[in-house]
């Protein structure tokens, strides 16, 4: 199932924002959850 690129939007502003609270490990875990998500 692919996403639209509106959902991709949405998400993408989602997870920056729990990016930018968290520690550098669960960065690295947040952006691997995103990247499976969306494919990018």
């Amino acid at each position: 199932m692919a996403l639209s690129l509106k959902t991709k939007k949405e998400l993408t502003i989602e997870y920056a924002k729990r990016y930018r609270k968290v520690s550098k490990k669960e960065k690295s875990q947040i952006l691997d959850e995103f990247t499976k998500i969306t494919g990018y």
